[in-house]
């Protein structure tokens, strides 16, 4: 599914020699990212298409006249429509052409050098973990760090994620947004130094019956054990009498498994709470206390005469929803106004609910998270996650109507009262039945249809995917039986490397793949390598490990990185200028430059060509 990527505003500003370029303001989850101009995210596409060829979506066109404004907002939403369809492929979001590429625009954003650093990770019972880190490190390496160092088993870290958390005054706790996987944790946690957040750990999953997978592992067991303490101190969780007394008593004991056993009996049970907004269901002028989880969106509402209703709205009942910025975007995003609307056939009749409230975004990645679960139940057949093949004719459907959609939009607007949504307000296009088959397959770990087929059929696309999938004995059972050497490609064993798959990297060296293979920006697998096991397989296959010592390296040469004085400004614009007019423009009109200064010297001098009886030239 597509990213809560959006382009809200944009600023032109002067170079040093007195250029003017546009630079975009990249928001994800509604919060600032980034900054980028459209000559970088034009050579980044180059990049993902030299690597992934046309798997890319198509890049927004030049404009070599000046812009127009209607021209210029056209180029806004073509970018910003660009970043959410790259967003949607995996293998483009967990390569390094992509993570690399938003890291240095994060750090260039905020002004921040890559350098050695602590971050403080938060538990859920307010104690924290200080770990030492890059300042360049992503989420995901920082979520792998404290995984390790709290002993929690590799195989459960997708049960959990890094979240931006902010206390208030009055002791209430809010989930600003889940990070990113390639976001950079410490440049988010300092873009946010005017407000009192912090980055915490918490379980991603909307579906409680999923608890029964952490309940093998001490860690786990221990981190939902105080989520919900902390939930229930917090209320966001509402345990009758009779359950508050047991839980007491289960939590003197202390036995976690049963005191787990009967939380997951207690209304709104692994649901995220959401601060008090105001709706317009069933009328207008309404405030809601929003929990979202286990396919609904239970609300608390409080109408205009001071009555109270509780309502639940039904995922499945939900055709589409869509997130719309009303108002000037000020700040670093915790100041905005946003609105969530959403579909719902409410007693056979299909109107638009709209939900006024900061974490619009949260709300729609937890709605989100939950399509995905139940597509996933839908197609695994089980909670075990085991990957089967499905006899023909007995795929089972999936929970959700083919027709739900997903909407976003990020752009202001004067009348929100409309009645139905502007296409024009979407950031995400609609998405399609086959859109929905398509997410049910690449939620089956790769895709295993197509290697079932025999390995004629096994491109080089999907070893990739393989190869940078995590590790899973199933995936190298796969590999191992679908092997040839024509699947043994550069490019799956640097992701693979990266990834730290070294069982992928010896079956791809057994049948052949070059060590020694670069990418485009000349790293070989051993530069990629981020676990110890995956570097001393490759010393131990020849690399030598002062490989990574070669100065010609871009990326390990700081003086060819980071060209600094005004030749390398000048040589960079002068790349852009060519690059944006063409070069057989910028030759003819070096040609007539040429031509004009002839003439201008000879009108000059006063020796013209061609003229006849010209006087003589004084000394």
């Amino acid at each position: 599914m597509k990213m809560h990527f959006s382009i809200p505003l944009s600023e032109e500003l002067l170079e040093k020699f007195g250029g003017r370029y546009v630079l975009y303001s990249v928001y994800l989850e509604g919060f600032l990212f980034c900054k980028v101009r459209y000559s970088q995210l034009h050579h980044w596409n180059e990049q993902l298409r030299r690597v992934f060829g046309k798997g890319v979506p198509a890049f927004p066109p030049k404009f070599y006249l000046a812009m127009t404004k209607s021209m210029a907002d056209e180029r806004r939403a073509q970018l910003e429509q660009y970043l959410q369809n790259v967003s949607i492929d995996p293998s483009i979001t967990n390569s390094d052409v992509f993570i690399s590429f938003f890291r240095k625009l994060q750090q260039d954003t905020f002004k921040i050098q890559t350098q050695q650093s602590f971050l403080d990770v938060y538990l859920a019972d307010g104690r924290y973990l200080r770990i030492d880190i890059q300042t360049s490190d992503t989420a995901e390496r920082v979520l792998e760090v404290v995984s390790y160092k709290i002993e929690l088993s590799r195989e459960l870290i997708g049960y959990f994620s890094l979240f931006l958390i902010q206390d208030h005054n009055n002791g209430e706790l809010s989930v600003l947004k889940k990070l990113a996987e390639f976001e950079l944790p410490y440049v988010s946690l300092q873009s946010m130094k005017e407000s009192p957040c912090k980055i915490g750990i918490r379980k991603w999953y909307m579906d409680p019956s999923l608890d029964k997978m952490l309940m093998n592992c001490r860690t786990s067991v221990n981190l939902l054990y105080i989520q919900v303490l902390q939930e229930m101190e917090k209320n966001w969780i509402k345990p009758t009498d009779g359950q508050m007394q047991k839980l007491q008593i289960l939590q003197k004991a202390p036995n976690k498994m049963k005191f787990l056993e009967l939380a997951r009996e207690v209304q709104h049970y692994g649901y995220i709470k959401l601060a008090p907004c105001s709706c317009d269901y069933p009328e207008a002028g309404c405030t809601a206390a929003i929990h979202v989880g286990n396919n609904e969106i239970s609300c608390c509402i409080k109408l205009p005469s001071n009555q109270i209703k509780e309502v639940s709205f039904k995922i499945n009942r939900v055709r589409c929803w869509q997130v719309t910025f009303l108002g000037s975007v000020t700040g670093q995003g915790l100041d905005q106004f946003l609105e969530l609307r959403f579909e719902y056939n409410d007693s056979d009749t299909w109107r638009w609910i709209a939900f006024n409230t900061k974490q619009a975004f949260l709300l729609s990645s937890c709605l989100k998270k939950i399509i995905s679960e139940q597509l996933m139940t839908a197609t695994k057949g089980d909670q075990e996650m085991r990957i089967e093949l499905p006899e023909p004719g007995k795929a089972k459907k999936p929970s959700i109507h083919p027709s739900q959609i997903f909407h976003s939009g990020f752009k202001p607007r004067k009348k929100p009262n409309a009645s139905r949504p502007n296409e024009d307000d979407c950031v995400f296009e609609k998405i399609r039945e086959e859109d929905l088959r398509q997410q049910q397959q690449q939620l089956t770990t790769p895709v295993e249809s197509e290697v079932c087929t025999g390995p004629q059929k096994y491109t080089g696309y999907f070893l990739n995917k393989l190869a940078a999938f995590p590790r899973n004995r199933h995936v190298l059972c796969v590999c191992k039986r679908f092997f040839t050497d024509k699947c043994a490609s550069a490019a799956g064993l640097h992701l693979a490397a990266a990834r730290g798959n070294v069982d992928i990297c010896q079956l791809l060296h057994k049948f052949g793949a070059d060590l020694l293979a670069t990418d485009y920006q000349g790293n070989t697998a051993l530069h990629l390598c981020g676990h110890v096991d995956t570097i001393q397989f490759l010393v131990s296959n020849g690399l030598k490990i002062d490989i990574c010592a070669m100065e010609s390296h871009s990326l390990l040469n700081p003086n060819l990185q980071q060209g600094e004085g005004v030749l390398s400004s000048f040589r960079t614009t002068w790349q852009e200028f060519v690059e944006d007019l063409g070069v057989w423009r910028v030759l003819l009109l070096l040609v007539v430059i040429a031509l004009l200064s002839l003439g201008i010297a000879y009108y000059v001098s006063g020796v013209l060509p061609f003229v006849e009886n010209q006087p003589e030239l004084l000394h």
